[in-house]
């Protein structure tokens, strides 16, 4: 399920950046902010609330050739909880939020928000999987 989840952390970020990169057009950076946003959390929530009823602790170390050490991730049933808070929380935000920017097309710039937005829902989910600061485990 962790697998999952990182995915869907991705896809968070590619609909930020797709939002960015279709900002010419609002109603475009709209709907593909809002809709990958809401795709990627509810995909989130799911392997979350999966891995929340079936009690499942998975980890990820990846080392990476910066001085910082390796990153590692990991989901337990905690992290599990927490997680499908965020992605329930900004799933119905990213709805809300849809409705909310449609009146404001063409009159102001929509990409930035949705940009920011969906990286926020990802940094959210990154800290609650963190296992460790800078590669070092936390006493």
């Amino acid at each position: 399920m962790l697998t999952i989840v990182l995915l869907s952390i991705a896809g968070l970020c590619a609909a930020a950046l797709a939002s960015l990169l279709t900002g010419r057009s609002d109603r475009a950076a709209l709907s593909v902010g809002t809709i990958g946003s809401a795709v990627a959390c509810t995909v989130g929530m799911a392997a979350s609330i999966a891995a929340l009823i079936g009690r499942e602790r998975t980890s990820l170390r990846a080392s990476w050739p910066l001085p910082v050490g390796e990153l590692h991730v990991e989901m337990d049933p905690l992290s599990s909880f927490f997680l499908v808070c965020v992605f329930l929380v900004s799933g119905l935000a990213a709805v809300y939020g849809g409705g909310y920017l449609r009146p404001y097309i063409g009159r102001r710039r929509l990409a930035p928000a949705l940009f920011f937005f969906n990286l926020l829902i990802a940094s959210m989910a990154i800290v609650t999987i963190s296992s460790s600061s800078l590669g070092r485990s936390c006493p």
